[in-house]
């Protein structure tokens, strides 16, 4: 082989290589930056889990509150009617 043939093909690997390393660069940015909206995606779930929990025991407390309302409401009702009244809410 020829010097000029050996330095091609030198010329031709280095230029293999620094494509190969410049994909890799990119791929590697590429992961960082997945990974990291995979770390906000994950966080963002939390957040929203906790806020649903949230709601979730204030509208149990809203319900338990109107249910009590409710009965209280109906015994007075009860009572007005008639002092005798069987339901069970009277009775308390």
């Amino acid at each position: 082989m020829s010097a000029i043939e050996e330095e091609r093909c030198a010329v031709r690997k280095q230029e293999s290589v620094d494509e190969a390393n410049e994909k890799l660069a990119d791929s590697e940015k590429t992961v960082n930056e997945k990974s990291q909206e995979l770390e906000d995606a994950k966080k963002e779930l939390e957040s929203g889990k906790s806020k649903a929990a949230e709601e979730l025991e204030k509208a149990k407390q809203q319900l338990t509150d109107g249910e009590a309302e409710l009965a209280d409401a109906k015994a007075a009702d009860c009572r007005r009617r008639d002092t005798a009244c069987r339901c069970k809410s009277a009775a308390e």
